[in-house]
């Protein structure tokens, strides 16, 4: 059996699928806010993707090769909703949470676009910045 990915884990797999996809992104999120300002508690790692829908599912293929899992009767409605839930090993239950989102406006596009390089738990990976991360909060109403 698979062990649950820590965090820092977590982290590193994501920097490897990512830079496997290929496509701007940038990591949004607690994880983001542990890398731009303090340590807080989260359950899930959040990527803010450059991918049209369309595109969907060849980076579900990449996140396969990276130990990403899914369940198969959620993808379409996810990728019309724009969001991929997944997991980390071992299992849905058990693994951490990869929540991709596919921008679907200029201000996404811009957030990764504006993502610079940091050094999160140990990997280095494009986050968003911290004036991003606000708004997207805001925006989200949390």
């Amino acid at each position: 059996m698979t062990a649950r990915d820590t965090l820092p884990e977590a982290v590193a797999r994501l920097a490897r699928f990512t830079e496997e996809l290929a496509k701007p992104c940038a990591l949004i999120g607690g994880a983001a806010v542990i890398a731009r300002a303090f340590v807080r508690a989260t359950k899930d790692v959040d990527l803010l993707v450059s991918c049209p829908a369309s595109e969907a599912r060849a980076l579900l293929d990449v996140a396969r090769r990276h130990g990403y899992g899914w369940e198969d009767s959620d993808v379409q409605d996810f990728i019309e909703a724009g969001v991929l839930r997944l997991w980390g090993p071992p299992s849905r239950r058990e693994g951490l949470g990869l929540d991709i989102l596919l921008t679907d406006s200029a201000f996404d596009e811009d957030a990764v676009r504006r993502a610079s390089v940091v050094e999160v738990l140990g990997t280095k990976v494009a986050v968003a910045t911290p004036e991003d991360l606000l708004l997207m909060k805001i925006e989200a109403n949390r």
